[in-house]
């Protein structure tokens, strides 16, 4: 079965599900072929595109740009028809906006009869108004939606003009025999020292500033406490400003920045719990990594961060308020025996419900059962 996978990720989450797809799926039933955009790929996964084609993954770079750009944009979709046209796919997924546009439209204009299946990756987008008229021009081109968890199923279904389409569940999961081979040995949590953390961009989506006003209200009831935040400013998001800003008035002595850093699994494998304080998620990678490392996360009942976090069981689920975060790390934290709970249930309920292997098992399903639809 040849599946043309169309791809702009402007994400870590995106590009990480759509190199599990071609890499854990290619090679066998299906012939994967990947129509990406370099312009908003980082050199990383410049490099993991080069090793897919060694692994014989045909590829076609197209120029798609975050904004909207005419010309740019009709060029993509040229190219992008020649494309389907060349190679015949019986099957196109598209990921994230501008390539679920054109390769809904386009996909369908140069072959009417294939199917085309489109994961979002993000439902926030759909409540822009502008959005919310691309989403119902592109319903009649899609033949499926993929949703990566069923909170995001749920999201869909409050849109009347998604309810005609064929919804399906796939998270995309994590491989957690890899993931749980960085487990750091650690003696008995509540120590001289308790690693808090967060991870990304330093942005309005990850509700940044809530971190640090957290680590502000704890820095002297907690003093063995320390708060690191594994990534680095964005400087063309508001919130960076807002955080330079607060810390700026409130110098932390508590509190530490990475920056940018290539690998960040080499720094969530030290902590003692994961704060996931984003206002939307799709998935949240960061979240199953800590989990199926047996890291307990407290996070905001969002979007996909419902579905990885069993409140009080492997985390808890939080209103997005200094003082709820900081009474939940105490309730986490007080009793030994309950912090050894939750890490153990968190490397149970990853292994059960979201190794990698499911991911491939529920897509794979998800793409033979469109075959016979050609």
């Amino acid at each position: 079965m040849k599946i043309i996978i169309f791809s702009e990720p402007g994400n870590a989450g995106v590009k990480r599900h759509v190199l599990d797809i071609l890499s854990r799926l290619g090679g066998g039933e299906f012939e994967f072929i990947l129509v990406y955009s370099l312009r908003r790929a980082d050199r990383v996964y410049a490099d993991e595109i080069a090793n897919l084609r060694s692994l014989g993954v045909t590829t076609y770079e197209v120029n798609v740009t975050a904004s909207p750009e005419l010309w740019n944009d009709l060029k993509a979709a040229f190219q992008f028809i020649k494309i389907v046209k060349s190679e015949k796919p019986d099957l196109i997924h598209c990921h994230s906006s501008k390539a679920g546009f054109i390769g809904r439209v386009f996909g369908k204009i140069a072959s009417w009869r294939t199917p085309v299946l489109f994961s979002p990756h993000v439902l926030i987008s759909f409540s822009q108004p502008h959005y919310t008229i691309l989403e119902k021009f592109c319903a009649p081109f899609t033949s499926g939606l993929i949703a990566c968890g069923n909170s995001e199923k749920e999201d869909f279904e409050t849109l009347s003009f998604l309810k005609k389409l064929p919804i399906h569940v796939v998270p995309p999961c994590v491989d957690t025999t890899l993931v749980q081979s960085l487990i750091t040995p650690r003696g008995p949590v509540g120590g001289s020292k308790i690693l808090v953390g967060a991870c990304g961009r330093i942005a309005r989506q990850k509700q940044s500033l809530l971190f640090f006003k957290v680590a502000a209200l704890m820095e002297h009831s907690h003093p063995h406490f320390r708060f690191q935040w594994i990534g680095d400013y964005s400087e063309s998001d508001p919130e960076s400003q807002d955080v330079k800003a607060f810390l700026a008035a409130n110098p932390l002595s508590n509190v530490e920045i990475t920056g940018w850093v290539d690998d960040a699994s080499e720094y969530i494998r030290n902590l003692d719990v994961l704060l996931m304080l984003s206002r939307y998620e799709s998935f949240g990678y960061v979240t199953a990594d800590a989990l199926a490392m047996g890291i307990p996360v407290i996070g905001t009942a969002v979007t996909g961060t419902r579905d990885l976090i069993e409140n009080g069981v492997n985390g808890y689920l939080v209103p997005p308020k200094p003082h709820n975060v900081s009474s939940a790390l105490d309730q986490l934290l007080e009793k030994p025996d309950r912090y050894n709970q939750f890490s153990k249930s968190a490397r149970t309920s990853m292994s059960q419900n979201f190794d990698i292997s499911v991911m491939c098992e529920s897509l794979s399903k998800v793409y033979r059962s469109y075959a016979s639809k050609r």
